[in-house]
């Protein structure tokens, strides 16, 4: 989702006294190019006043500078597509994925599908559902609706950074960790089924779920105190010599060290504790689900039937599947995150900043596409799904269908269940682990 925390910083000058350098300076950086944030703004006299002297730097010449980003559309999105993709792309999107998640957790429900793994794709279905809704609504309220393509309003700075980096971030952590808390469970019931109702029981599962959604809120939660927000004067841009008070974060009064300091400490933690060791934990337990899978496969084959072998691979092969794909975003998500890293903690700044505001967006679509993946990997790879699925719509259609005749009614239904493709001794042997 958009990170404002990307490097695209202002050195502002608290002794100027007059606001009309600043429309003309701020005019040409909107325009400017250049990947050295060097750009000195002027603004009031009386705008010091508030300003956090953690943030200062006094100059050799008396100036007096302070780090800080103006939230401005035109220079993060300058390419044009970010926001045809955040105004329409992801919003339709997030609708489309919570429809067909809303239908995979009824089918769930209604047809008692609440094993273990189930618990958790139903976790990550909430997640996944939930998280891009908050940021979807101000993208279309803002690009799509109003189609203000440039400064953020000051009375939307706190609501729009709540609703479009912090809340949505809190969901796809938590569902980020329930993959890979759904990856350990499925090993453990593969690789060593003897301890798997000790050690994965549902009570357990949905304990951890709940834990993890709390440490997620828990470690995001600093987010909520990430910035001071603060409004300067900009050009409005609707009609000539107006202005409007913009939206600017600054770092927050009790952090007792320069904002890039502060923005690199904060890019490093979260790069490493939400993305890289989650990763490296999942691509863990991927290879041990693997190697478990190919070992129980060949023992399975001699002590059960080829029917509840082949339930119990299904399970195992959407884990995988659906893990695989989460570790792929996770991968792309380190590497947007990288270049924010290298130039916030060593200064190598590989490539133009507004251009990390491009690689994001292609990162926040990339986790939209591959959402819906969990439904349809589920409806591939698991025949039980599958016939609960046709079993409804199939149930509905035969209530409006009724044969007139019972004793013909009675028979086509004897009929239909012995020619069934799963008979009920087989759905006995089903083991949803």
């Amino acid at each position: 989702m958009t990170n404002l925390s990307t490097p695209f910083s202002f050195d502002i000058d608290f002794n100027a006294s007059t606001p009309s350098n600043l429309c003309t300076t701020l005019s040409y950086a909107s325009t400017e190019t250049s990947t050295k944030p060097s750009n000195v703004f002027t603004i009031p006299s009386n705008a010091s006043s508030s300003t956090s002297k953690a943030d200062k730097i006094n100059m050799s010449n008396g100036t007096t500078l302070e780090q800080i980003i103006i939230v401005d559309f035109r220079q993060w999105y300058q390419h044009g597509f970010e926001i045809v993709i955040y105004a329409y792309g992801i919003p339709i999107l997030t609708v489309f994925n919570i429809i067909m998640y809303s239908f995979m957790i009824f089918v769930f429900f209604k047809n008692g599908m609440n094993s273990k793994s189930h618990l958790c794709l139903i976790a990550i279905a909430i997640c996944d559902s939930i998280g891009p809704l908050f940021p979807s609504i101000m993208w279309v309220y803002f690009f799509a609706i109003r189609n203000h393509l440039y400064y953020l309003p000051y009375e939307w700075c706190r609501v729009y950074h709540y609703m479009t980096e912090v809340l949505p971030k809190i969901f796809t952590t938590a569902s980020f960790y329930t993959t890979v808390l759904l990856a350990a469970q499925r090993y453990i019931c593969v690789g060593h089924p003897f301890k798997a109702d000790r050690l994965c029981s549902k009570t357990i599962i949905t304990y951890c779920i709940c834990g993890l959604f709390g440490l997620s809120l828990l470690m995001k939660g600093i987010f909520f105190v990430h910035y001071d927000y603060f409004g300067i004067t900009v050009p409005a841009f609707v009609e000539e010599n107006a202005t409007m008070e913009a939206c600017a974060v600054r770092a927050p009064e009790w952090i007792k060290m320069t904002f890039f300091e502060y923005l690199a400490i904060v890019q490093t933690l979260e790069m490493f504790i939400f993305n890289v060791i989650p990763s490296t934990v999942l691509l863990i337990f991927e290879i041990l689900l693997v190697i478990a899978l190919k070992k129980s496969t060949a023992a399975r084959k001699k002590m059960s039937t080829n029917a509840k072998m082949r339930k119990e691979n299904q399970l195992t092969y959407s884990t995988i599947a659906i893990t695989s794909l989460s570790l792929l975003q996770g991968l792309f998500t380190i590497f947007s995150m990288s270049f924010d890293f290298l130039y916030l903690m060593f200064g190598v700044e590989t490539i133009n900043n507004n251009d990390i505001r491009s690689i994001s967006t292609a990162s926040s679509m990339s986790y939209i596409v591959l959402t819906p993946s969990n439904f349809i990997i589920t409806c591939c790879l698991s025949s039980e799904f599958r016939n609960n699925v046709k079993a409804i719509f199939t149930s509905s259609s035969a209530k409006v269908n009724r044969p007139k005749d019972t004793s013909k009614a009675v028979s086509i239904s004897t009929a239909s269940t012995s020619g069934s493709t799963v008979s009920m001794s087989d759905k006995s042997n089903i083991s949803y682990s």
